[in-house]
């Protein structure tokens, strides 16, 4: 059994090191999957998080659910591992947080913590379990207990194992569907 860190490594450096090719061709293959399903048509608002090299790039996906006049809604990291949803539009001013990542400006008329459908980031994502290794805050996990909406992940090959090959611990969330 691997710990998560060395998941963490491991498949962060096969997804450093994936051919630019592949990527495309397999992000393209889930967002088509994402777009037709049912759960998609039905909403108006999707939670997606603003990607970083390596993870699966969500710029495209975001620009058509735009498109598809839908409500986009990315998180902001918050004190004590919390996080909040705030819905975005051509003209939201972002920020980088202190992890990395892209952050919408916080407003409060425009959170919203119960988007119909929240796509859950991660690194590793077990298809009998739903179970998934994240990247090691804790976030999404505390957000995904209070959260009552359809989730979802886009996962690369890489990114997925039949069975959880990691300690599951008892505050990890399972998510609904793993598109593959």
């Amino acid at each position: 059994m691997e710990n998560k860190a060395e998941i963490r490594k491991n498949v962060l450096h096969q997804l450093t090191v994936k051919p630019e090719s592949e990527r495309q061709s397999e992000t393209q293959k889930l967002m088509e999957q994402f777009l037709n399903l049912d759960e998609y048509q039905n909403a108006t608002s999707i939670g997606i998080t603003i990607s970083n090299f390596p993870e699966l790039d969500t710029h495209q996906l975001i620009k058509q659910i735009l498109k598809d006049q839908k409500k986009v809604c990315c998180p902001i990291t918050l004190p004590h591992h919390q996080m909040e949803f705030i819905e975005i539009n051509p003209n939201t001013n972002f920020k980088k947080s202190n992890f990395g990542i892209w952050e919408p400006e916080w407003k409060k008329e425009k959170v919203n913590n119960q988007p119909d459908i929240l796509i859950v980031p991660g690194i590793k994502y077990a298809l009998d379990t739903h179970q998934r290794v994240g990247f090691g805050g804790g976030f999404y996990d505390r957000f995904l207990k209070k959260f009552n909406g359809h989730t979802v992940t886009l996962a690369l090959p890489e990114q997925v194992a039949f069975s959880a090959d990691w300690q599951i611990e008892p505050t990890d969330m399972p998510i609904d569907q793993i598109l593959h």
